[in-house]
């Protein structure tokens, strides 16, 4: 009995060792349970974090039990709280933007039908307006049977990428449809980006300009230490501005505004990159406003000293008429006289050109022969030419004509035969030859002058061997007072006067030369296509006499109120004077039944023509007026249109010929009662 307790005893001891080994046992296995859930823990806290840095979450759709299934960042994502959310697949399509839910929706469903993955990117649409992008990404799970058990996939916030994507993009397609040249090279110089305004501008095509030097525009009119400079500040880190000439491919030149800045990264200088605006345009219109403030001032200048000039002139004109009257048994004295008046009427041209140069005249268009009157502006300044100079001229035959004015015409071709003159004066055998054919435009023409209209023109050309122009010259010779005449021998107005006159005869002008090798300007005027008859186109040959009408004479210079009584007189008119439009406009009311014309000067003290007028023709509507002035008329006609219904046959501007005074006269007075 005791052998048998015994045994049982042992056998209990082994059972409470395996009790205690047991117990043993799941404590280390609580222990490593306890180890592995704060691992899990730890793991699904970085996963989360992973999900978090990455703006990746998952997702997981129960196709059987239709739950779905968010991570936390998905709802970072979406930004919607887990709580008070009931996450579904229709909720879910309700955060994405409208104008994909379609495309989402249909994607999924293709996929779950045809048993394939999918990767898209879409937007969300936030509560507040704001736009998300994400990327999404799903795999589907099938049974046996090709039932889908289960759609897993991730959502990954792709915003800033979106964003910066669309920056590059925009940065891209602003350097890359600039209309300034950008160029952007290496650390060493070496091109490796062109954008398309930079073969535009400069005529290289981006392949042939990349992995070469920038150099290649360079265009040998800055020396080495220029570019020194700019190598000096930019290798420094800083940017450099500055105009400069560059070379096109074709070998033009052109002006350009370049800017070139340094591209760092990390503190080391790996890249430059270059802006060039082509000036080209921009130099033209600041040219042309400087031009423009040239020609104000010539204006001012011409405007200022017209009237005083034209008021002396017409004073010698009237003179010089009253003296060849007085003459008449003396032909060789009225020829002398004659000749002086054809004198001050040339320098009243001169003013009348500066004027219309300046745009304060206007131009007397007309059709002119031109073949015939440049034969005879040939012959009239031929006798200004040493006889040392030889003249050839080359004038084509024939009925052609254009419009002009002869007194811009005759300007044109003096400036130009002097201007040759001087160039031959130091020649051995000086030589001016002046042509005259007509031209057909050609392509190359209509290239060169694109401003001129038509096909058919005649080119005038002068031409002479004598010290020609310089090459930096050429460019500014039409400039007003640019010259290169010694001091006293030019006023830098002649070319400037030609070139003005070309225009307003709507042609064009272009010189040909080279040092020592003589000039050739060419003028191109357009030819008019019919002819037309001359008969009445030149002044009467004498004086019409009138028939005692009494005549108000205005004028606040005293010497011009005698010559004109004088003259006035001389032509069977009587004669009644005023210093100003205030007299003028008294004597007129006291005087109207007996005074059948009133010929009056513009500008005068105390009151002047034009307010004088519309005093008279208030007085009298149907009063007969004639406006005598030495400023612009077209200025003149456009108040006096507004002031006191002024006509052009109505202005006569000084200094005039009594010829033309007394047909003008004539043709006003029996035009119907005053």
């Amino acid at each position: 009995m005791s052998e048998t307790l015994q045994q049982q005893l042992l056998e209990l001891q082994r059972e409470n060792g395996r009790l205690r080994e047991i117990t043993a046992q799941s404590g280390r296995l609580r222990l490593q349970y306890e180890d592995a859930l704060l691992q899990l823990k730890m793991v699904h806290e970085r996963y989360c974090e992973a999900q978090r840095i990455a703006h990746l979450g998952h997702w997981m759709f129960d196709r059987i039990g239709g739950e779905l299934h968010w991570s936390d960042e998905i709802y970072r994502i979406f930004e919607v709280e887990p709580t008070g959310f009931t996450v579904s697949y229709e909720a879910f399509l309700s955060v994405v933007h409208p104008d994909d839910r379609q495309m989402v929706n249909t994607t999924y469903n293709d996929s779950v039908m045809n048993h394939n993955s999918y990767d898209i990117v879409h937007r969300l649409l936030m509560k507040d307006g704001r736009v998300k992008w994400v990327n999404e990404r799903c795999v589907t799970h099938y049974g046996e049977d090709g039932t889908p058990l289960r759609s897993i996939g991730t959502v990954m916030d792709i915003s800033q990428s979106k964003q910066s994507e669309e920056r590059l993009r925009t940065l891209s397609s602003s350097v890359e449809q600039a209309k300034e040249a950008i160029a952007i090279t290496d650390a060493e110089g070496v091109i490796v980006y062109v954008n398309p305004a930079f073969s535009t501008i400069t005529g290289y095509p981006e392949q042939e300009v990349i992995g070469r030097k920038h150099n290649i525009l360079k265009s040998g009119m800055q020396n080495d230490a220029f570019y020194a400079v700019i190598w000096q500040s930019i290798s420094h880190g800083d940017a450099w501005q500055g105009r400069i000439m560059e070379r096109k491919k074709d070998g033009d030149i052109y002006p350009a505004m370049l800017t070139i800045s340094p591209i760092f990264d990390q503190n080391r200088i790996t890249h430059y990159v270059g802006v060039q605006q082509d000036l080209s345009d921009y130099e033209a219109l600041e040219e042309q406003f400087h031009q423009a403030q040239k020609m104000e001032a010539i204006g001012t200048l011409a405007g200022g000293i017209a009237h005083d000039f034209n008021n002396t002139l017409a004073g010698i004109v009237s003179n010089l008429y009253l003296a060849k009257k007085e003459a008449a048994e003396l032909p060789g004295v009225v020829q002398r006289l004659g000749s002086v008046e054809a004198l001050a009427f040339r320098a009243a041209a001169m003013i009348q050109q500066l004027l219309t140069f300046a745009r304060k005249s206007v131009v007397n268009m007309r059709p002119v022969p031109i073949a015939a009157f440049i034969k005879e502006a040939i012959k009239l300044h031929e006798v200004s030419l040493p006889e040392n100079i030889r003249l050839i001229c080359s004038v084509l035959t024939g009925d052609t004509q254009i419009n002009g004015d002869i007194n811009q015409l005759q300007q044109v071709v003096l400036n130009l035969i002097n201007n040759a003159r001087d160039a031959v004066q130091d020649v051995v055998d000086p030589e001016i030859s002046v042509r005259l054919e007509q031209f057909g435009a050609n392509e190359a023409f209509q290239h060169r002058f694109p401003e001129l209209n038509g096909s058919d023109f005649v080119c005038i050309s002068v031409s002479d061997n004598g010290c020609g122009i310089r090459h930096e010259d050429i460019g500014h010779i039409f400039e007003p007072f640019y010259t290169t005449k010694p001091m006293g021998k030019g006023t830098g107005l002649g070319l400037a006067m030609v070139f003005g006159a070309v225009k307003s005869h709507a042609g064009a002008i272009e010189v040909e030369s080279g040092m020592a090798k003589g000039t050739t300007l060419r003028i191109y005027l357009p030819a008019l296509t019919g002819l037309i008859d001359e008969q009445n186109q030149q002044n009467p040959p004498d004086v019409v006499d009138g028939h005692g009408e009494l005549i108000l004479l205005v004028d606040d210079e005293q010497s011009v109120i005698e010559t004109g009584r004088d003259v006035l007189e001389s032509l069977n008119y009587r004669v009644l004077t005023a210093r100003d439009g205030v007299e003028a406009v008294a004597l007129y009311a006291q005087q109207q039944d007996a005074i059948d014309f009133v010929m009056m000067d513009v500008v005068m003290p105390r009151m002047g023509g034009i307010r004088a007028a519309g005093e008279i023709r208030r007085i009298n509507t149907q009063a007969k007026i004639l406006f005598v002035t030495g400023y612009d008329r077209s200025g003149l006609l456009r108040e006096g249109e507004q002031v006191s219904g002024i006509a052009e046959d109505q202005v006569i501007s000084k200094p005039f010929s009594v010829i033309e005074l007394s047909h003008l006269l004539h043709e006003i007075l029996a035009a119907g009662a005053k």
